[in-house]
Order: C-alpha cells, then structure tokens, then sequence
C-alpha cells in the first residue's frame, strides 16, 4: 500500500513540474492580425508552449535553443490554421 501511494505522488510530482520547451521564433516577412489595417512588416512572433506569447517589430535575435522558422518572405496569418475543419 506504501508503494502505490508513493508511485502515485511520484506522477503528481512530476505532471506538475514546469516543462522547459524552447521556444519558437518565427520572423515573418508581413503579418495580417486582424487588429490592424494594413500589414505589419518584419515581425517577430514568439511561441511558447504552443501559444503566442509575444509579438515584436523586427526580427528579434533567439535564444539558445530557440526554434527559428524563418518566413521572411512570406505573409503570416496568425490562428488561421485554428478555423479549418
């Protein structure tokens, strides 16, 4: 009984403990977000743990371990993706 109670506060444990992903940095060429009325040009969006967290004019340098996709030449919709069936 000990030890299922152990293996079972082990998994609480380590659910819970804080994941470290790198991030994805993805430097867009122009990006529509439907805030605005023209196109943003040369952006930085960041991505953490699924969710963009950040969005910068310029392109930002990454961190280490970063992720970088570079779409420098493309336009980038935003959640677009999130819409399709």
């Amino acid at each position: 009984m000990r030890t299922w109670i152990l293996s079972i506060a082990c998994v609480f444990v380590f659910a819970a403990a804080p994941r470290s992903e790198a991030r994805t940095i993805v430097h867009a060429g122009h990006l529509i977000d439907g805030v605005s009325k023209s196109a943003r040009d040369r952006v930085t969006i960041v991505i953490d743990a699924g969710k963009i967290v950040e969005v910068s004019d310029g392109f930002v340098a990454a961190g280490s371990g970063d992720e970088v996709i570079d779409l420098a030449d493309q336009t980038v919709l935003p959640g677009l993706m999130d819409i399709w069936p």
